[in-house]
């Protein structure tokens, strides 16, 4: 295939169609080590392969290897001999356009949500050291995109059979990797749901799901609580005040029924633009909170926008979120 933008975007969203269908597909465990022993068969060294059902049951392996001689053997293998070799058998500005199509079209945000599970959660002491020798599933992706637009270059002929076998990797699911001097570590990919800007999101239930049924509940790449995702209608003003991060604090606000009501705001004033409430946060350094109550104007669906508590009326509090004074804001139509 030619070596288009256009191709390298479709090439690449069909290999996120690949992460992506492991929702509805219950892990092929045989294939997945079939395809770890070929990969570990093309490396210069073998090893022992320990393939995992979940990140807690890794963990103490990893643990125990970091104090011994976990690394990034499969790097050395490969990423470091492509690494050198592109970059002198490609312009430097088509290899910036290359890794730039990766991060965009399997999304950077959908790794890093990730890693945040596998790094904060089970090995935050240890994040850092584990990211730098972790194999992820858009580095498994990276030689096979680049080995399937450039046949020809002496370094994908040399590297074919683990490029071969790394492809064989992610289609059967499997999503991280670790190797020691005796061991492949492999983790399978999660059963993931994502947004339109691929961070990891479902407003019904966990939007990632790994093999021995660990859950996470994220909305628009923001991790939340199972309570705030599949039982809204249970959040109360408790909830939403001892929430100290703020962007949960606004998915629990966005989706907390009847978030007025239940946080005992009262009504300052009135106009076309929408209701000012009141909120009293006796333990918050500004003892109250403002907000413009408005109604989107082509779905019906209640907001409630966050306004300094000096705000006076609705439409004040609407022109400063567009940083404009109330007599500069003039809009067309109501949105």
């Amino acid at each position: 295939m030619k070596d288009t933008k256009e191709n390298r975007t479709k090439f690449l969203q069909g290999y996120l169609k690949i992460l992506l269908s492991w929702k509805d597909k219950n892990p092929n465990v045989e294939k997945m080590k079939k395809a770890l022993e070929e990969l570990n068969q093309s490396l210069s060294t073998q090893r022992k392969v320990k393939l995992y059902g979940g990140v807690s049951d890794l963990g103490s392996d990893l643990r125990n290897e970091l104090g011994n001689d976990l690394g990034n053997d499969l790097g050395n293998d490969l990423w470091n001999d492509l690494r050198s070799d592109l970059w002198s058998d490609l312009r430097s500005d088509l290899w910036s356009d290359l890794r730039s199509d990766l991060g965009n079209d399997l999304g950077n945000d959908l790794g890093n949500d990730l890693w945040s599970e596998l790094g904060s959660d089970l090995w935050s002491d240890l994040r850092s050291k584990l990211r730098s020798i972790t194999w992820e599933y858009y580095e498994f992706i990276w030689p096979v995109f680049v080995g399937y637009f450039y046949k020809n270059l002496p370094i994908i002929k040399k590297k074919i059979k683990i490029i071969q076998a790394l492809d064989k990797c992610i289609k059967s699911g499997v999503g991280y990797l670790w190797l020691s001097s005796t061991t492949l570590y492999a983790l399978p990919f999660p059963q993931i749901s994502i947004d339109g800007e691929k961070r990891l999101h479902s407003e019904t239930g966990p939007a990632s799901i790994w093999d021995t049924k660990e859950r996470f509940w994220w909305i628009h790449g923001v991790k939340v609580t199972q309570k705030i995702t599949e039982t809204p209608d249970k959040l109360t003003k408790k909830d939403w005040r001892d929430e100290k991060n703020l962007e949960v604090r606004r998915i629990i606000q966005d989706r907390m029924s009847d978030f007025a009501k239940k946080l005992e705001a009262k009504s300052i004033t009135k106009d076309s633009w929408g209701e000012l409430l009141e909120i009293d946060l006796k333990d918050d350094p500004e003892k109250v909170a403002r907000y413009v109550k408005m109604k989107d104007a082509s779905t019906t669906r209640i907001y409630y926008l966050r306004v300094p508590p000096t705000t006076e009326t609705p439409r004040e509090g609407i022109a400063w979120s567009f940083g404009l004074e109330e007599k500069n804001y003039q809009p067309k139509e109501e949105t």
